[in-house]
């Protein structure tokens, strides 16, 4: 595994930096996570298009990009998506708490994975989320429609929860408790809704998608725990059609003298990190040296040159 792979190593890069705060650095409103304000922005800019396209308490906008399991089916997929950036006109708070989130966790994530592979994350969230919205639908007979990106948001908030487990967050916002707690507590509140779809005992279920709620949150904790990246998988395949449509073979470029020699030193620089990393896990990080912290400072700089090349 190379250094670029190396969650711990951007943890470290964004630990140490002076613009590591809610919602982006000090350059300005979400600066340093512009994928992040983008989805927010356009969240808000569908919003606004809901509000402007409502007439008697129906919105066009809704009517053709909500999360509706019939017409799903039917082969309107792109609902798997764009229901994602609808919010209910009637609860305010329903977009408010979902923006927040996205506002408070989104650059974090971002920061770690890169731009793109947020999007792919938040996109790819909403789909899975989507589809468990839809299989209980289509196993409990009763088909419904959905619309909000908390699927999307349940799914980042476990992600960040597996990054920053002694970060706290206030539930109802009174309570303070880590997000690991917080992602239990809001798993257990969605689960109980849904086993009893399953069981037939509708009179526990609300006006809340809990399946996709549920969706989100075990796509957030496979990718964070099996660490899934969506980004080079879909590269890989882009690439592969490209030389299959011009009759061309994928290969690996030869190794040149100046990696070989660099290689011995990476590895080197590797196993010095593996080290110092288990000893953080077992001990704390105050208990490193200051060569050891040395080390750490070294690393990162490796991964920012990789990064600018």
């Amino acid at each position: 595994m190379g250094l670029d792979n190396r969650d711990y190593l951007r943890d470290e890069e964004r630990r140490y930096s002076p613009q590591f705060s809610m919602g982006g650095g000090g350059g300005g409103f979400m600066s340093d996570a512009p994928m992040a304000k983008k989805l927010l922005i356009c969240t808000l800019i569908c919003f606004l298009a809901q509000m402007l396209t409502t007439s008697n308490s129906k919105s066009v906008v809704t009517d053709w990009l909500q999360l509706d399991t019939t017409k799903v089916i039917s082969g309107q997929v792109w609902r798997l998506v764009t229901y994602a950036f609808l919010h209910s006109l009637e609860d305010p708070m329903h977009i408010v708490f979902n923006m927040l989130f996205l506002f408070s966790f989104g650059p974090r994530i971002e920061s770690l994975y890169g731009s793109k592979e947020f999007l792919y994350f938040y996109l790819f969230s909403a789909i899975i989320a989507a589809i468990a919205f839809v299989g209980l639908d289509l196993v409990t007979g009763s088909p419904g429609a959905a619309i909000g990106a908390s699927g999307s948001i349940m799914a980042l908030i476990t992600v960040c929860a597996f990054h920053y487990p002694t970060q706290k967050i206030y539930l109802f916002l009174i309570l303070p408790i880590t997000l690991p707690w917080f992602v239990v507590i809001y798993g257990i509140y969605d689960l109980i809704p849904v086993l009893g779809a399953l069981t037939g005992n509708g009179s526990v279920m609300d006006n809340v998608a809990h399946s996709a709620h549920l969706g989100g949150l075990a796509y957030g904790y496979f990718y964070a725990r099996k660490q899934w990246r969506i980004h080079p998988w879909l590269a890989g395949i882009s690439t592969w059609f490209r030389a299959k449509n011009r009759g061309l073979k994928v290969v690996r470029p030869s190794i040149s003298d100046d990696d070989d020699h660099e290689k011995p030193q990476t590895s080197q620089l590797e196993r010095q990190m593996d080290a110092i990393l288990q000893k953080i896990s077992e001990h704390g990080e105050e208990s490193l040296t200051r060569s050891e912290r040395k080390t750490l400072e070294k690393a990162s700089r490796q991964l920012r040159d990789r990064r600018d090349r």
